[in-house]
């Protein structure tokens, strides 16, 4: 694959009421979509999510993995299937983007890499990004407006994400190999419901 970006598109849990992302993931979506439209060299554009810690907890069934709806939406805006790459691993942000650069890693994707998202989303994925993708990838954040849902919850979340990285060396996939869904800051999450 020679691109010289890959426009990654995080999934958001879904409401259970309808299915539906919250708004921010449809507005990142539109801005992935634009962005790979005004490529001259198309970017490869990977979707990330499985579902979110809580469904896998059992709390709904979620009737689809966020990557797949992800990447359906982005063919319906003009993205060829051909350049989308679903990564249906990843519960949280951590796991999202340990699982991106392993995808990248795959394909021998580019290590410039855009992340449009939610801007209220932008500091706490910029800490995460930080340590797990380390020094070999170049990140720009392309912040879409909108309202954070609860910002006391954001910052627990990135407080506590901080806490869980801060033992890492700065890209260390081996440090976080194991890690996912049985350590302490999964069992936190799971004790709070």
């Amino acid at each position: 694959m020679n691109r010289r970006e890959a426009i990654v598109v995080l999934g958001s849990q879904p409401d259970p009421g309808t299915w539906r992302f919250p708004r921010h993931v449809y507005d990142a979506l539109d801005l992935a979509a634009q962005r790979y439209a005004q490529a001259s060299i198309k970017p490869v554009v990977i979707t990330s999510g499985d579902q979110s810690l809580s469904f896998a907890r059992g709390e709904a069934a979620q009737p689809f993995r966020e990557c797949d709806r992800l990447a359906d939406d982005l063919v319906t805006r003009g993205v060829s299937g051909a350049d989308i790459l679903r990564e249906g691993e990843s519960r949280d942000v951590i796991s999202n983007l340990y699982y991106v650069k392993r995808k990248l890693a795959q394909y021998g994707a580019p290590q410039q890499i855009v992340l449009p998202l939610g801007d209220w989303r932008i500091p706490r994925i910029a800490m995460v990004a930080e340590k797990v993708l380390g020094a070999d990838f170049m990140v720009t954040y392309l912040g879409v407006p909108s309202d954070s849902p609860d910002p006391a919850q954001e910052h627990l979340k990135s407080d506590m994400q901080g806490r869980f990285l801060e033992p890492m060396l700065r890209g260390d996939d081996a440090w976080l190999s194991g890690k996912f869904y049985d350590s302490w800051l999964y069992r936190f999450w799971a004790e709070r419901g």
